[in-house]
């Protein structure tokens, strides 16, 4: 499992508070796996964490903008099209203290109906349907 974010706003700086989210998941060799990407927030904001992270419905998009999910399989990366309007939705969103007492945000997630496509091989699709996650979140509290 990975946790984490990068500054949403480009630029590598632990005092700048935008922030895109990440979890993910992968086998021990790493040759299989996926990641959940949030769109970018000021996480200084907690009324504007709450739009992104809140109860609801949401959308698959572009990256810093909307929701983004990608899988790496056999070498091929998977992507949702930026330009559809997939939707996944938060279910629950839990905040707790991990072992080193940082705020962690557990976020269940249900995806119905999800198309990947290969970003190395045009035309290449792959589905999710019916899916359910828990992602584990960090930085959604500026610190």
């Amino acid at each position: 499992m990975s946790t984490g974010y990068d500054n949403g706003n480009e630029v590598c700086s632990i005092t700048d508070p935008v922030r895109v989210l990440m979890f993910g998941l992968s086998t021990d060799d790493a040759s299989t796996q996926f990641t959940f990407i949030t769109p970018k927030m000021d996480t200084s904001n907690q009324n504007e964490v709450k739009s992104v992270l809140g109860v609801g419905e949401k959308h698959f998009g572009d990256i810093h903008n909307k929701f983004q999910f990608r899988i790496l399989k056999n070498n091929n990366f998977y992507i949702n099209n930026p330009n559809t309007n997939q939707k996944l939705e938060i279910l629950k969103t839990e905040e707790f203290l991990n072992y080193e007492n940082k705020k962690h945000m557990l976020v269940w997630i249900k995806i119905d109906n999800l198309e990947l496509e290969n970003s190395n091989q045009s035309g290449e699709k792959i589905q999710l349907k019916d899916g359910f996650m828990i992602a584990e979140l960090y930085g959604h509290i500026f610190e």
